[in-house]
């Protein structure tokens, strides 16, 4: 969402997404976000610029992290999604592993007092 799009806009959908996601059961994941349509998830997200087109991204993403049985923990494994940039699996790279999981979960992340 983030490319061409300020902070509040993005935030603006992110808040229209999990709303909309919010009756699902499961709520805001990658499978109720692959099975919706390309059509319907763009009117959700119609505060950002490209909307359409992200909107398919977005889909084709989630099939693949489907496909893959959950989010990559390595960034050039990262970079196969589809809308994953450099910088991006760079952090996602950084953040998402399961030893940075357990951090945070064991009360040890970068909040913790």
């Amino acid at each position: 969402l983030h490319a061409r799009c300020t902070a509040p806009v993005v935030r603006t959908a992110m808040k229209a997404l999990r709303s909309h996601f919010s009756s699902f059961p499961g709520g805001f994941c990658a499978a109720n976000v692959a099975s919706c349509e390309v059509e319907e998830l763009a009117k959700v997200i119609s505060s950002v610029h490209y909307n359409n087109s992200k909107a398919a991204q977005i889909v084709k993403a989630s099939n693949q992290v489907l496909e893959l049985g959950g989010v990559p923990e390595r960034a050039d494994e990262l970079l196969k999604l589809t809308g994953i940039g450099e910088k991006l699996a760079g952090l996602l790279a950084k953040v998402n592993t399961k030893e940075e999981a357990m951090k945070y979960i064991e009360g040890q992340g970068d909040n913790a007092d």
